[in-house]
């Protein structure tokens, strides 16, 4: 067990299951959701030949929540797309280096990009005039994974840059030490 395990063992369960229904069970729902909207449209347009307006922003919006946060979840589990040729290929310390240049890289982009995002997502989440055209959804609700997205990113790759950072220490006095 860790040390903050032990210390905090109740706070670690509920960060972990808020972590996993932010990013594994909303997203879920979401297409879910997005799947039976549609075939309600498509059934209600062919078969009753009624078709419904508010699909598009029930779809929209859920469509935003599952790509924002399930994203989220591919970087915890390292599971995005990577072009990795060059990165397979080099050794140990070329790919330590390449993992921190490039989480350098983004973590720089995000963190130079949060201020302006959290501006113009707090101005629409205070902001009650813009709202989706057919069911008056207000767009506060559609910003509201960017936040987490961009919050949650600047996070896992911090982590990951200071383990990197720790291994080049480490590998610097082993290297050292003989």
């Amino acid at each position: 067990m860790k040390k903050n395990e032990a210390k905090h063992p109740v706070l670690l369960r509920l960060g972990a299951f808020l972590l996993d229904v932010m990013e594994i069970y909303v997203p879920a729902i979401s297409f879910l959701v997005i799947f039976l909207v549609f075939i309600y449209q498509i059934f209600s347009r062919y078969m009753l030949s009624a078709p419904v307006s508010w699909s598009f922003d029930i779809t929209m919006t859920l469509y935003v929540y599952a790509i924002m946060l399930g994203a989220c979840y591919t970087l915890r589990e390292k599971e995005h797309i990577t072009f990795s040729m060059l990165y397979d290929m080099a050794g140990e310390k070329g790919k330590l280096a390449m993992r921190l240049c490039g989480n350098l890289l983004v973590l720089s982009v995000f963190i130079l990009s949060w201020p302006s995002c959290f501006h113009y997502a707090w101005t629409i989440v205070t902001s009650q005039i813009k709202k989706t055209s057919v069911l008056f959804i207000p767009y506060k609700y559609l910003y509201i994974p960017m936040i987490f997205l961009m919050a949650d990113s600047i996070v896992r790759l911090g982590i990951s840059v200071i383990k990197d950072i720790r291994g080049i220490a480490i590998k610097k006095k082993e290297s050292e030490a003989s």
